[in-house]
């Protein structure tokens, strides 16, 4: 299996991380608007958190053990605009979890639906995936149209899940099987 370091599409190109895009990642999720619906990610953003996940992330796509995806968006500049990722891989049972976020300037305009229709390619095709799985909290409708867009069916949701901004949040799970995937 040939894993692509970069994959493009009409307006952008998804590509490995390397350690110079830390302060892109940095400068993304650190606003409070983005951070938000991560889990995994604390407001405030401590800076050196970017470089170590980039570290991480570059070893985990060298070991195929995940696949961060840097968003550039083409003819606008040659940093990360935001994140797409398949991890939590597990090949035994061939499905993974799709995660991603964008940088707040660039909501709105169909890059996230174009990125995330590319990674689902990535993960069924070249990964031979049989299932793709992401979650989403109820609050953030934009995203979770991303996941029904992309033909992701709702699964469940887990009755506060997460405690984030002083509050427990739900979680909504969704789910893509291969026979589901256009």
């Amino acid at each position: 299996m040939r894993i692509p370091e970069k994959i493009e599409t009409k307006r952008l190109v998804l590509r490995k991380l390397n350690h110079v895009d830390a302060p892109a990642i940095y400068e993304g999720i650190k606003v409070k608007d983005v951070s938000r619906w991560l889990t995994a990610v604390p407001y405030p953003y401590p800076k050196d958190l970017a470089l170590k996940f980039v570290l991480e992330s570059i070893l985990e796509f060298e070991n195929a053990k995940g696949f961060s995806f840097g968003i550039v968006i083409k003819g606008k500049t040659k940093e990360p605009a935001g994140l797409v990722t398949l991890d939590r891989l597990d090949y035994g049972n061939k499905s993974a979890a799709l995660g991603y976020w964008l940088g707040k300037k660039h909501w709105g305009q169909g890059y996230m639906s174009e990125a995330v229709k590319e990674v689902l390619s990535f993960g069924f095709h070249t990964l031979k995936l049989h299932r793709i799985w992401s979650n989403v909290y109820p609050e953030n409708p934009a995203s979770e149209r991303i996941l029904l867009k992309s033909g992701f069916i709702l699964e469940g949701r887990e009755r506060e899940k997460y405690f984030k901004e002083g509050a427990w949040r739900d979680y909504l799970y969704y789910g893509l099987l291969e026979e589901e995937y256009k």
